[in-house]
């Protein structure tokens, strides 16, 4: 084809802002989207046989606001400059579902319609408005789309109001006992959280919250106190750093296994503080999840027990000494449980009485009642025993 001797080319023309029927276009629109939006909206108004001019609004196939009708504007109580190259993330409205849910931007008839290449129609869509003349209603909308071309470069939506209807009132209601329900939700959480940070703060053990690879992000106040460490200086590190090389080899596999797989772990770990000394402390690891069931985080909890450790060296000294001297008196000690049975006896009893310790432990100490002492013995033994 040739005009004026030059040859022509089909090229698709950018249009400026104008008015064809009741729709306003934004500038440089491509003019198969216009002529297809046209088209689809005619066919969609025509299809509303109620003599009213439609609310429609057009989408590009990126989602946003290229064309509008006065009619929609006035719906939703927003200018053309308001909906002009928006789209259905925008914060001028948010949708729901019929069920009072929140919708998703893959589920919102233009964006299903472009997607899909399908036309969606009749499905009820709640819009909460946040600006404009009609800011903090909800209007439930019977919307129709059908896209423009193949595959889809936009798509042309038809709104109808059906708040008033028997449908639009019952998904109103839903709405309302879903965001009271929201509501009481987001109030329990908050008093857990609440809670949660209370015991965090104040409790008188030391907590570490690791990321699920065992990385600490959070230490509390009693962690501080503990071992010295300034949050800044371990956040970050591995909570595994933080014991001293008195800790078991195998508990730090148990804990690197407990972290892989996602399990617990409890036992005595030796805590490096920031001055280089060491505590004993006892280590509880335990997963937490997060909504999906998946291990998000750890909480290590470490309770000190330098007091039970010092006591129990204390009560073994004690009777390391208190072995020691009867190893080496001379009268006959014997060591006598609550049955009256010899757990232990002084290697002296062998040149008194003529028993080795080996053989009278584990035998009665009654056995060695003389036949004429039994009854004093006996007597002995029970003003004992009160």
């Amino acid at each position: 084809m040739s005009l004026g001797g030059s040859q022509c080319l089909p090229v698709r023309v950018l249009l400026p802002q104008q008015h064809v029927t009741d729709l306003t276009w934004a500038d440089g629109v491509e003019t198969d989207l216009v002529a297809g939006a046209e088209s689809a909206a005619a066919k969609l108004a025509a299809a509303q046989h109620s003599g009213a001019t439609p609310a429609l609004i057009v989408h590009d196939d990126l989602g946003f606001v290229v064309a509008a009708s006065e009619a929609a504007a006035d719906l939703l109580g927003l200018s053309w400059d308001e909906l002009a190259d928006r789209n259905s993330r925008d914060r001028h409205w948010s949708a729901v579902s019929e069920d009072g849910l929140p919708l998703a931007n893959g589920e919102q008839p233009p964006i299903r319609a472009v997607q899909t290449g399908d036309a969606v129609d009749g499905f009820l869509m709640g819009v909460l408005l946040t600006t404009g003349r009609h800011a903090g209603r909800t209007l439930w909308l019977s919307a129709s789309s059908h896209p423009v071309g193949v595959p889809p470069i936009g798509v042309v939506t038809a709104f109808a109001d059906v708040s008033d209807s028997a449908r639009g009132q019952d998904a109103d209601r839903k709405l309302h006992f879903s965001t009271i329900h929201d509501t009481t939700e987001r109030e329990r959480v908050d008093i857990e959280l609440r809670h949660a940070a209370a015991i965090f703060g104040n409790t008188l053990d030391a907590v570490i919250i690791t990321d699920a690879g065992g990385t600490v992000q959070r230490v509390n106040p009693a962690f501080t106190r503990l071992t010295g460490w300034d949050p800044t200086w371990v956040t970050g590190l591995s909570a595994q750093v933080l014991g001293s090389s008195a800790t078991k080899i195998g508990s730090f596999d148990r804990i690197r296994d407990a972290i892989e797989e996602g399990g617990s772990f409890r036992g005595e770990f030796s805590v490096l503080h920031a001055d280089a000394s060491e505590s004993p402390a006892l280590l509880s690891i335990s997963p937490i999840q997060d909504a999906t069931g998946e291990v998000s985080s750890f909480a290590w909890i470490l309770a000190d027990i330098s007091d039970r450790v010092r006591a129990e060296r204390e009560i073994a000294r004690s009777e390391q000494q208190y072995r020691l001297l009867a190893e080496n008196a001379s009268d006959v000690v014997l060591q006598v449980d609550a049955d009256s049975v010899i757990r232990w006896a002084s290697p002296s009893v062998e040149s008194v009485l003529g028993w080795s310790p080996l053989r009278i432990t584990g035998t009665k100490v009654t056995d060695l009642d003389h036949p004429a002492d039994r009854e004093r013995a006996k007597q002995w033994r029970a003003e004992l025993a009160t």
